[in-house]
């Protein structure tokens, strides 16, 4: 493959960015969208390339002219130097930057929040500045949505305590439901810590299950409290 490498002074004098520099070689070499055209009442796109036998080797720089400030067309190739390099056949992007994908497995007895712990304090001290990470797929919106579990849960008892106080008109039975639920699922805690069981989807679904469950089973018990006082 070819480096561009275009001479900025000389581009400069001559009244020429970069930018159309680099604007004339895409449209040239890799096509560009120009316009529209409405025919037979369809829209159909306009695109400019050169026919491929005018673009097959490095010789061919010198067929492409861009205009210069004061109206003239001048040989690209008096502003572009090209470098043969060796590379990559594919450029790996990531929003914009250049990356490469790296894909594992949780190892056994860890819960795929560990490894995303894991991998951020390790990149945190072997990462050289200007080198970042970011997770794909699952894992991304599991990261995502971890750091606000806490809040949105906090959330969601303040609501239901507001609820149930207005249900029962008390600040102090919506205790007796709420305080339920920390208590039933301390004998899931400990069961899971006995088997080993790793915290995966599948676990946080049946915490979800359960938490529904106890808290229906201590409001129907408040109500019949309710109802026999």
């Amino acid at each position: 493959q070819y480096m561009v490498d275009i001479d900025a002074a000389k581009a400069k004098r001559a009244g020429i960015s970069p930018t159309e520099i680099l604007s004339t070689l895409s449209g040239y070499y890799g096509g560009q969208y120009v316009s529209n055209i409405n025919r037979f009442s369809k829209v159909y796109r306009v695109m400019i390339q050169a026919d491929p036998k005018y673009r097959l080797d490095p010789e061919s720089l010198n067929n492409v002219y861009v205009r210069m400030q004061n109206g003239e067309m001048a040989p690209i190739s008096q502003f572009v130097k090209l470098t043969k390099v060796y590379g990559s056949e594919v450029l790996s992007r990531f929003n914009m930057y250049n990356s490469i994908a790296i894909s594992g497995t949780v190892a056994d007895g860890y819960s795929t929040g560990d490894a995303i712990k894991a991998i951020e304090e390790v990149a945190e001290q072997v990462l050289p500045k200007g080198y970042g990470y970011d997770f794909g797929g699952l894992t991304r919106e599991e990261s995502q949505t971890g750091s606000n579990t806490a809040i949105i849960f906090g959330i969601c008892i303040i609501l239901i305590y507001l609820i149930l106080s207005a249900l029962y008109e008390s600040f102090l039975i919506p205790f007796a439901v709420i305080l339920a639920v920390p208590c039933g699922l301390l004998g899931s805690f400990i069961l899971v810590k006995l088997i080993g069981q790793e915290n995966n989807i599948y676990l946080q679904t049946g915490l979800i299950m359960i938490i529904g469950l106890l808290s229906k089973t201590a409001i129907l018990i408040t109500e019949y409290a309710a109802d026999r006082r």
